[in-house]
């Protein structure tokens, strides 16, 4: 589902500058700080002299992709106070359970609720306050539609249509806190620089080629 491999932002051409990718994990080690956001989707940050602009649901997705691949098995659950009953179609139900096992360690604990009907009890901890419907039902599309490889080592389908679906979504308010946290994540967990869908996360400047865009150089 992935094999196209993004390519790498392209060179600068009569004098034009173009923005460039940051290497991953960071520069050098310094989390930027966050200063602010554009139309409610874009982080601005900079460090002492470098400045990024991030997309911040590539970011968010990328981050739960990678945590779900690493945790994978060994995820912790968190049992839902009042459990989240999907409509499903009866191959799609069927297709849940004949690979229980699968969701199950990808954190989800879900149960039959009638012939139409399932009842998710148990959710990945960190998922809390996302679309646990919206999830569940893609999921189980999936599945019923047998396009998927759902061996141990071609699941990344699966770990991406939670991430996407449980990301922050662009568009949408966020506070400082969770801006410098996301931030902080990406840096911290070595994240690389495209999201599951090949887009660009990170895009950077240095502090002289801004310089040489308003002509101070």
């Amino acid at each position: 589902m992935y094999k196209r491999q993004p390519a790498e932002p392209a060179a600068a051409e009569d004098g034009q500058l173009q923005w460039a990718a940051p290497s991953a994990g960071g520069v050098e080690g310094e989390v930027p700080t966050v200063v602010g956001e554009l139309f409610h989707t874009y982080i601005l940050a900079c460090t002492e002299d470098r400045f990024f602009l991030v997309d911040k649901h590539a970011a968010h997705e990328r981050i739960l992709f990678e945590r779900l691949k690493r945790e994978y098995r060994q995820i912790a659950r968190q049992i839902l106070l009042e459990p989240v009953a999907v409509t499903l179609a009866p191959e799609e139900i069927s297709a849940v359970l004949e690979h229980r096992e699968l969701l199950q360690n990808a954190g989800f604990i879900a149960e039959e609720l009638g012939v139409s009907a399932m009842v998710v009890r148990e959710i990945p901890s960190f998922l809390q306050n996302c679309d646990i419907a919206g999830i569940f039902e893609e999921v189980a599309s999936n599945l019923a539609k047998g396009e998927q490889e759902v061996s141990a080592s071609h699941i990344d389908w699966l770990f991406n249509s939670i991430a996407c679906r449980a990301a922050i979504k662009g568009g949408n308010r966020s506070t400082q806190y969770e801006l410098q946290q996301l931030m902080e994540d990406i840096y911290r967990y070595d994240i690389v620089k495209y999201c599951p869908h090949g887009r660009p996360i990170v895009i950077e400047q240095t502090k002289k080629d801004i310089e040489k865009l308003f002509g101070r150089l």
